[in-house]
């Protein structure tokens, strides 16, 4: 059974808990990190319930290990995430964990709640991006 790596990352969720710090909003901070905790939790089960694993999770983004049998599930799945997080959610899929986390790169960078499959030519628009640094408050700003 071949294992397919799949990274995800929330949209704007970070953000969102980053805005409420920010404002002393003990409640507002609450209520996000639940959500994200829930969300982690939906992508957790979804990949042991498909036979594969977790590889690393924390916050809103994570990565886990399913068979490539049940990609056509990781649509529902991320519908369940936006349900329960109250927002998108961007999945990058590889069969090696770098190149998952290069295509949920991707995805962030077309415009999020997306899914992209990594294909060697993204390599290009990745090291476009990276020539582009980043402050803190663009960071912020893209969650």
């Amino acid at each position: 059974m071949q294992l397919v790596s799949v990274a995800y990352d929330g949209d704007s969720i970070g953000a969102r808990a980053g805005q409420a710090l920010l404002a002393d909003d003990v409640e507002g901070v609450r209520i996000v990190s639940r959500r994200i905790e829930s969300g982690e939790e939906i992508w957790k089960a979804f990949s042991l319930d498909a036979g594969g694993q977790n590889v690393s999770g924390g916050g809103d983004e994570g990565l886990i290990q399913i068979p490539a049998s049940k990609l056509s599930e990781i649509p529902a799945i991320r519908e369940k995430y936006a349900q329960a997080v109250g927002a998108t959610c961007s999945v990058g899929v590889g069969l090696k964990i770098s190149e998952a986390a290069k295509a949920l790169l991707i995805a962030k960078a077309r415009g999020k709640n997306r899914i992209e499959i990594w294909n060697p030519e993204m390599q290009a628009e990745i090291d476009q991006m990276s020539a582009q640094p980043k402050t803190e408050a663009d960071k912020l700003g893209q969650e």
